[in-house]
C-alpha cells in the first residue's frame, strides 16, 4: 500500500524553475493497494496520474474511485485532461460533497461544455458514476469518512482507513476564527484570533498521516488572508499535535511560494514541533513523493 502525490499546489498551477522541487500542479493524491485505486481531488496533477495509469495497465481496464473535497477550480481542473476517462471499459466513480449549488455531476459536465472546453463530456466513454456523499461508506475494503471543513462553499475533509492505516486529508480548511478590533492612538488595529476546530481534532485522532492545508505563513494569514478559507502551517501543526498524528505533510502550497520559501516553512514547522516536544514526522508535499505503508 502506498500514497503518492501528483499535485501539491493550491489555487492555481505554478510551473517554473522556482517550483520544481515541490511541484506546480494543483491537488491530486493517489492511494493504492493491490486491488483498489483511490484518487483524492482532481486538480491539474491528475493528468500525469492518468498517463501513468495508461502505461501501467496497458490494455487492461482501470477501475478507480475519485473523491473530490469540493468543486473549486483548482480541485477539478484536471478532469478534462484525465485520459483514462475517455476509454471504454474503464470505470470511475466520482464522490463529492452533497449540497453544492449545481451538484457534482453538473459541475463536471459543465466544465466540458463548448464554451469552456473543445471536447464534450459525451466523448468520455468510460463508465462514469457520480455520488454525493451524505454518510461514510466502504469502498474495496477502504472505510471512508468525511468531515465538513471551514471553506467557502461546501467542502469535505476525508479520513481513509485501509489495511490498518489511517490517512486524513483536511481538504481546504481554515481554523475557526474571529477578528478582534482594537484602537490604539486613534489607529484601528485588527487582530486575528484562531482556535482549532475540536471536531476536526477528533477527525484526525491517531492518524498515521495527516495531509494538511498549510497554504500561508502565520504572518500572511494574520495580515491579509483571514477569511479566505485556508490555514497557516502553525494551524495544521496544532491540529496534528492535538490529534496525536504520527506524520504531518504540509500541502496546498501557495502559488507565490518558491521552493526555497517552502523549505523555510518546513524548517520552521519542524522547529515548532521540536519546541512542543512532539515526535511527529513533518514533510512538505512534493510531486512524486511516495509514502509506503
Amino acid at each position: 500500500m502506498y500514497l503518492k502525490f501528483w499535485g501539491t499546489r493550491g489555487s492555481i498551477p505554478a510551473p517554473g524553475k522556482e517550483t520544481i522541487k515541490y511541484g506546480g500542479n494543483t491537488s491530486c493524491i493517489e492511494i493504492r493497494t493491490d486491488n483498489i485505486l483511490l484518487i483524492i481531488d482532481a486538480g491539474s496533477g491528475i493528468r500525469e496520474l492518468g498517463n501513468f495509469l495508461l502505461k501501467e495497465f496497458k490494455r487492461e481496464s482501470i477501475t478507480g474511485h475519485i473523491f473530490l473535497s469540493h468543486t473549486h477550480w483548482d480541485h477539478i481542473q484536471g478532469i478534462p485532461f484525465f485520459t483514462p476517462a475517455y476509454i471504454p471499459d474503464n470505470k470511475f466513480t466520482l464522490y463529492g460533497p452533497r449540497g453544492t449549488d449545481l451538484g457534482i455531476e453538473n459541475v463536471v459536465k459543465q466544465q466540458l461544455e463548448r464554451d469552456f472546453f473543445p471536447v464534450p463530456f459525451s466523448k468520455m466513454k468510460s463508465s462514469m458514476n457520480f455520488v454525493e456523499l451524505e454518510k461514510g461508506l466502504v469502498v474495496g475494503g477502504a472505510e471512508i469518512k468525511h468531515y465538513v471543513v471551514n471553506h467557502p462553499g461546501v467542502s469535505y475533509g476525508y479520513r481513509i482507513t485501509l489495511n490498518g492505516k489511517v490517512i486524513v486529508y483536511t481538504g481546504d480548511n481554515e481554523p475557526k476564527f474571529q477578528k478582534v478590533k482594537k484602537v490604539v492612538d486613534n489607529d484601528e488595529i485588527i487582530d486575528v484570533v484562531t482556535e482549532t476546530d475540536s471536531g476536526l481534532v477528533e477527525f484526525v485522532r491517531d492518524a498515521d498521516v495527516v495531509i494538511g492545508d498549510s497554504q500561508y505563513t502565520p504572518k500572511e494569514y494574520k495580515n491579509s488572508r483571514a477569511g479566505w478559507g485556508h490555514s497557516s502551517y502553525l494551524d495544521v501543526i496544532n491540529l496534528a499535535v492535538k490529534g496525536n498524528a504520527k506524520q504531518l505533510v504540509l500541502f496546498h502550497h501557495d502559488p507565490t511560494h518558491s521552493d526555497d520559501f517552502i523549505d523555510g516553512i518546513v524548517r520552521s514547522a519542524r522547529d515548532i514541533l521540536k519546541e512542543k516536544n512532539s515526535d511527529i514526522v513533518c514533510e512538505g508535499a512534493k510531486e512524486g513523493m511516495v509514502i509506503e505503508f
